[in-house]
């Protein structure tokens, strides 16, 4: 297998031929004013707005400064300001992508405003050059290169999602190392999902902050809560930043992990554009899937208002069979397909040069069918048979609406930003609980483990309610190369949550539902005050130091069969310390201190009779993160290095404290023990030739409970034992390697090949639930084996159409993955796998 996909790699990389070309496209313009600053920032600025890709090496820009350039500029004269007095050129390559280089001892005769022809067989090569990006991120509540912002972050930009055929967060999750994402599989899809940085896991809340530009889209906030939380979809974005480590200072509360960052297109004033896109894709043993997409935008009145819209619809066709669990009859076939649908509009108006008032609107609603889980004794997935035994379909349905007007203005002394949204999320669920056993010993059953007819069904409704009103102002400082740079802000959150349905404990998943009940409501409000000071006492030293200072509000009102009201409130700091020294304009050395927390919450009443009440509330539990890293750019920006060393250590766990009380499960939320996570991440992007280009991201992960908690002598968690639950257990080692090679053909074409492997590490434990002693003593449960997942994309540019071809899952990797009983001593299994080998095109035409 070995020898086999190392032949394909090479096939895949080294089959295309070259014919290189070149043709220009200037008709772009600049959108907003670019002022005076470096020229590697003011090429990234004019980058971001007219998505052109620029290709340079990062040392001829190191001194330069630019003079800015004014709004409403075409591409090229935009470009010649930018240069003016610089020494630099810049010459179309494609229609998409335009060269800077210092200007020949000879100065051209040609107006800037013209591709300059450079007709050295250096330059001839030369254009069809994939290039090392540089990007524009505003992690610190700023813009920034993200090279030079001292966090260990990954931002996927629209080209780069496009070329790894991203289409959700589960994608990003599996793409982007270091990063976990998966679910419980036996509530069914979409029912509790678990996202997790650097092993620091949420199974009973949220530790990874999501954000869709500048809005939080929360988890409901009681841990009690039926669907774990929202996920933005992932069409018509300019990029997406995974920031690793806590981001508590900047996002504030629910991003001790760290937070993923879904930034939206943005409307234009000065330039149109649209863009179309079709896919079509077939998977083994499954139905065909297929998207639709299409979004436009640009000036109502020129540089006075324009808009932007998208609309996008994905069906993915599924893989796992329903079966009549008695005569493994087919009952529905491909069960677990699902419909994706987003609609978008949004709104920049200019009443002023220094003023941008932008509202938008946002619409998603994602319908699964049926669980992607299957029963493992039904199954052989070696040999494609996936089928899953439930009695009744488990079917999700999860929509909200995000509105948020933001207003923008350039003062004197510093950027003023307001923003003000509004989140309604509701989401409904069918739970089939006919499997509920008595849990090795616990009463009060639902129903039988294996059921005899189907007169043991029992369905389970659920359903949530979310309604979030957020609201954030801040100011910032201008010049970004001043001694003393300032950052701060004040936000407002109130949050309601509603659970429907009747079913009290599908949030403790090592229960399952227990009792019945007509649901609960939370309510949570939230201040913060952040700042943060930047020193600059030296040409290449910085020093941040920052600070938020929260208050929370909340109250749960449960109605059980004893209904009953809790409240709590709490104050937090969350600081930062940042040192970074900038050896050169592309390298950068830092070492950071941050905390990050989560918020407490209120405990509702005890479930059943019998059991104590438990206490009122429990605490925020929060981290510190100890980061060193390094950013750098060498061999003529042909390489890119950025690594960092961690450590986390996690105090106040809230954890699910849980006895055995009479045969009968009683249990809270409390906060005990502590955790550690060590490792580093590592990501090397080699430009090895003008056409050929190599990127390893890694990243290593050792985090494990340092403290035993036990109840009596019943043991929680164990010191040592591997953080989660299995197998919700972070991975080790993820490693993503991909190879990309580009070649131009005349009329402006060029054509790119990437593979792309995926690979996941087994954890190795040990691991609670294989302790005699735990009360959740499951010893047939077990870790996810290592995986490997290999993908290839094929795609043909012309100036507006691209053509790609693609394999996912080149090899049908059919692994058992969340191997997962419903606890203890169960025989009944449930599983998940990739998804199989799927062969598609795709059409994208830009105009």
């Amino acid at each position: 297998m070995t020898v086999l996909r190392n032949a394909l790699l090479l096939c895949l990389t080294w089959s295309l031929l070259t014919a290189p070309d070149s043709r220009a496209d200037t008709a772009l313009t600049l959108s907003a004013d670019i002022g005076p600053r470096p020229v590697a920032e003011a090429l990234a600025a004019f980058s971001r707005q007219t998505g052109l890709q620029l290709i340079y090496v990062s040392t001829i820009a190191e001194t330069q400064q630019s003079k800015g350039a004014r709004a409403g500029l075409t591409a090229a004269e935009a470009l010649t300001q930018l240069l003016d007095g610089t020494g630099l050129q810049f010459e179309f390559l494609n229609a998409r992508t335009v060269r800077i280089y210092p200007a020949p001892p000879v100065v051209p005769t040609a107006l800037a405003s013209v591709p300059v022809p450079q007709p050295s067989a250096e330059h001839r090569a030369g254009s069809s050059a994939l290039g090392l990006e540089e990007i524009v991120v505003t992690a610190t509540r700023r813009e920034e290169l993200a090279n030079r912002v001292p966090i260990s972050m990954v931002v996927w930009s629209q080209e780069a999602m496009e070329a790894s055929g991203i289409k959700s967060i589960g994608d990003l999750g599996a793409l982007t190392p270091a990063v976990e994402f998966d679910f419980f599989p036996e509530d069914g899809a979409g029912v509790y999902t678990n996202i997790s940085i650097r092993g620091i896991n949420d199974r009973n809340g949220t530790t990874v902050g999501m954000f869709l530009d500048d809005t939080a889209v929360p988890a409901p906030g009681d841990w009690g809560g039926a669907f774990g939380r929202a996920f933005p979809l992932v069409f018509d974005l300019d990029r997406v930043e995974v920031l690793r480590g806590p981001q508590g200072t900047y996002l504030g509360e629910g991003t001790q992990a760290g937070a993923v960052r879904l930034i939206a297109n943005q409307p234009s004033l000065t330039n149109f554009s649209t863009v179309a896109h079709i896919e079509l894709g077939a998977t083994a043993r499954g139905d065909l899937s297929y998207e639709l997409g299409a979004a436009a935008g640009g000036p109502l009145v020129e540089n006075v208002m324009g808009f932007r819209v998208s609309a996008w619809r994905r069906s993915d066709g599924g893989f796992v069979d329903r079966v009549d669990p008695f005569t493994s009859m087919t009952v529905d076939e491909n069960a677990n397909r699902s419909l994706s649908k987003s609609v978008r509009g949004a709104l920049t108006i200019a009443p002023a040069d220094n003023l941008r008032i932008s509202p938008a609107i946002t619409y998603q609603s994602i319908s699964i069918n049926d669980s992607s889980s299957f029963y493992t004794y039904l199954s052989d997935p070696a040999a494609g048979r996936l089928d899953n035994g439930k009695l009744l379909r488990q079917p999700v349905d999860d929509i909200f609406y995000l509105a948020s007007v933001k207003l923008t203005a350039g003062l004197n002394l510093a950027d003023f930003a307001f923003v003000t949204s509004y989140l309604h999320r509701t989401a409904a669920a069918t739970v089939d609980a006919t499997n509920n056993s008595a849990f090795g010993g616990w009463g009060n059953p639902l129903g039988p483990e294996y059921p005899v007819s189907y007169a043991n069904a029992i369905a389970v409704p659920i359903g949530v309610e979310q309604k979030v009103l957020s609201q954030e102002a801040r100011l910032a400082s201008t010049n970004a190369n001043a001694a003393l740079v300032w950052l701060t802000g004040l936000t407002f959150s109130r949050a309601h949550n509603q659970d429907f349905g009747n079913t009290w404990a599908i949030g403790m998943e090592e229960w399952g539902p227990l009792v019945v009940s007509d649901g609960f409501k939370a309510t949570q409000t939230q201040t913060a005050l952040y700042g943060e000071l930047g020193l600059r006492p030296a040409n290449r030293i910085s020093a941040d130091i920052g600070m938020r200072i929260g208050h929370a509000y909340y109250e749960s009102e449960s109605r059980t069969p004893v209904s009953a009201v809790a409240q709590a409130a709490e104050t937090t700091k969350t600081p930062r310390l940042s040192v970074s020294y900038q050896t050169e304009a592309h390298d950068l050395v830092y070492a950071t201190i941050s905390k990050g927390y989560r918020m407490g919450g209120v405990n509702l009443p005890a479930p059943h009779l019998g059991c104590n009440a438990p206490p009122n509330s429990y605490a925020p539990d929060s981290l510190w993160s100890y980061e060193i890293g390094t950013k750098n750019r060498v061999f003529g920006d042909r390489l890119h290095l950025e690594a960092s060393i961690f450590h986390v250590h996690w105090s106040g766990l809230q954890l699910l404290l849980a006895t055995d009380h009479a045969n009968t499960p009683c249990g809270y939320i409390g906060n005990a023990g502590s955790a550690t996570s060590n490792g580093f991440d590592l990501t090397v992007r080699a430009q090895l030739t003008d056409r050929f280009k190599v990127n390893f991201v890694g990243a290593y992960t050792d985090a494990h409970y340092a403290q035993t908690v036990k109840v009596g002598d019943t043991v929680i968690v164990g010191k040592g034992d591997a953080l989660g639950a299995l197998p919700m257990v972070p991975s080790p080692w993820n490693i993503v390697t991909s190879f990309e090679y580009a070649i131009a053909f005349g009329g402006g074409a060029t054509a790119n090949g990437k593979v792309e492997n995926i690979s996941h590490s087994r954890n190795p434990g040990p691991f609670t639930s294989r302790n005699p002693a735990s009360l959740l003593y499951a010893p047939d449960r077990r870790p996810d084996p290592w995986t490997d997942v290999l993908n290839a994309r094929a795609t043909v540019t012309w100036p507006t159409v691209d053509m790609a071809l693609f394999v996912n899952n080149i090899f049908d990797s059919q692994p058992t993955l969340l191997r997962r009983n419903r606890c203890c001593a169960d025989t009944l299994f449930y599983a998940t796998t990739f998804r199989p080998r799927t062969v598609g095109i795709s059409l994208t035409y830009r105009f």
